[in-house]
């Protein structure tokens, strides 16, 4: 949790400043991280190594699943909820409306907020799609593809095509879980 610069500490005031300004900048991390922003995009605007920021990510996943098991013992329910929804978004990379979505294998932030803005809202509209409908969806979550050759191109719509019935049977199954939790 670093902003990339050197922080003065050479007396005991400094190295106490330079903490409070770590852990404030890893609260924007963590922030911009639970805003769909991608983990290369926060290490450039904050000058750090990637690995620097998925660190940052587990550490705080597994200080909040401590936190919830302590949650539980002190019976603090509603505390307990608040730590659970939180750590589902860092762990999601997502705001609170992609959190379903982010659930199923292959759909991360960018793809769950791209089937979202095309009318893929929940697990149940997912398990219901045709997986050829969704590969369209799967090329626009992608980065920029630069021209490729035809063959190629064939081989990456069969590839896309292979993830999106792997997205929707896994939505199906999640789906018949969560439809069976709520009955």
């Amino acid at each position: 949790a670093n902003s990339g610069k050197q922080l003065p500490e050479d007396n005991e005031d400094e190295a106490k400043i330079a903490r409070i300004y770590r852990r404030f900048y890893a609260a924007f991390q963590l922030r911009d991280l639970c805003h769909e922003i991608s983990i290369p995009s926060i290490a450039r605007k904050y000058d750090i190594p990637r690995g620097f920021v998925q660190t940052l990510a587990q550490t705080c996943e597994g200080f909040a699943a401590g936190m919830i098991h302590f949650c539980e013992a002190l019976d603090w329910g509603m505390m307990k909820s608040v730590l659970e929804h939180m750590s589902d978004r860092l762990k999601a990379g997502a705001r609170a409306d992609l959190l379903d979505l982010a659930r199923i294998p292959f759909v991360k932030s960018r793809t769950a907020r791209v089937f979202w803005e095309n009318g893929m809202r929940s697990l149940r509209i997912v398990a219901e799609a045709e997986a050829k409908d969704l590969v369209r969806l799967l090329l626009l979550a992608q980065p920029k593809r630069y021209n490729i050759g035809k063959a190629e191109d064939e081989r990456y719509q069969q590839k896309l095509l292979l993830r999106a019935e792997i997205i929707v049977e896994a939505a199906n199954r999640l789906w018949g879980t969560h439809s069976s939790a709520n009955s």
